[in-house]
């Protein structure tokens, strides 16, 4: 497995994972009337270029940060097969 070196590309590489995942292994609860509009915002974060152009407005401390942050709460929710689903 290999982890983006760069804070950027692996905020990217964290968020369009985890969106990908959500899609893929909670479809039933994504599709309760409630999260209407978590749905809009989960398709922007399955648009790399979406979210490329998001973790660009970030300076690379605060992209590593966030990227950790993502993947700290994945893993404490239970997710999926990696405590970071950034890593490829």
């Amino acid at each position: 497995m290999t982890v983006p070196d760069q804070p950027r590309d692996r905020l990217v590489a964290v968020v369009s994972d985890l969106a990908g995942r959500l899609e893929r292994e909670q479809p039933e609860l994504l599709a309760l009337p409630r999260f209407e509009a978590e749905r809009a915002a989960l398709e922007r974060l399955r648009d790399p270029t979406w979210v490329a152009r998001a973790a660009a407005a970030c300076n690379p401390a605060e992209a590593e940060r966030i990227a950790d942050l993502v993947a700290a709460r994945w893993a404490g929710l239970g997710g999926a097969d990696s405590a970071d689903p950034g890593v490829v």
